[in-house]
Order: structure tokens, then C-alpha cells, then sequence
């Protein structure tokens, strides 16, 4: 819930989030806290971290591949809550698109593996 309740906090009216889910077990290249799994974007960032977190496991029964609700859903089976962080604001969903496509070509080009699956998100560039 202590994620939920950030979110909630860095919701802003009228703006869309790119946000960035991190395995906590993990630091990133800088040293900070969370390697970066996963680029998003929303409209409703404390909504979709709920559903991020209840969801997942139901959503990725079946599915068999390396997804985000597969990662989040084995970070939960080892009692680990993955962490989400806000990467910027937008104030439309076309520029919110275009930032999260941005943000992750930019985790790519830095030797992360993220389950974006996006085919212009799914590669550095």
C-alpha cells in the first residue's frame, strides 16, 4: 500500500505520468536504489499501480513469456514489492507516448533488459 499511497501523492490533475517499475533487489548503474524492468504511462498513476499489483498474477497466468505482470508477479511470490517512480509529466497522451517510448529506448541504450514490448520500446535507438 506504501506504493499506492506515493502514487496518490504524485498524481497531478489533467497530467499524464511516464513512470519507470524497478526490482528493488537490485541497483541500477548509479548506484541508486531499483534496477529499472519496465517504462509506462498513465493518465491515472495510483490506479494503475493498484492494478499493477493486484492484477498480476491473474494476468500473467498463461502467458508464458517474460512480460511485466510476470516480473511484478515474481517479485511478489519472494515478498518483494517493486518500486515506482515518476520519470516526468505530460499534458497530453500523444506527448506522454512519446516520452515513454523515449524513456526507454533510453533504459535500453543503457543495458537494461525492460519488458517493454512496444516495437519502438523494445530496443535502444
Amino acid at each position: 500500500m506504501k506504493e499506492t499511497l506515493r502514487a496518490k501523492e504524485a498524481q497531478r490533475e489533467g497530467q499524464w505520468i511516464t513512470y519507470l517499475i524497478r526490482d528493488p533487489r537490485y541497483s541500477d548503474k548509479r548506484g541508486n536504489m531499483g534496477k529499472p524492468i519496465y517504462v509506462g504511462q498513465t493518465n491515472d498513476f495510483p490506479k494503475r499501480v493498484l492494478s499493477r499489483l493486484m492484477k498480476c498474477e491473474k494476468e500473467a497466468a498463461g502467458k508464458g513469456m517474460d512480460c511485466i505482470e510476470v516480473r511484478v508477479a515474481s517479485l511478489l511470490h519472494l515478498g518483494i514489492v517493486a518500486s515506482y517512480q515518476v520519470l516526468d509529466y505530460q499534458p497530453t497522451r500523444l506527448s506522454s507516448l512519446i516520452s515513454e517510448t523515449n524513456w526507454a529506448r533510453k533504459c535500453w541504450n543503457a543495458g537494461y533488459d525492460l519488458a517493454n514490448r512496444a516495437e519502438l520500446q523494445n530496443a535502444g535507438g
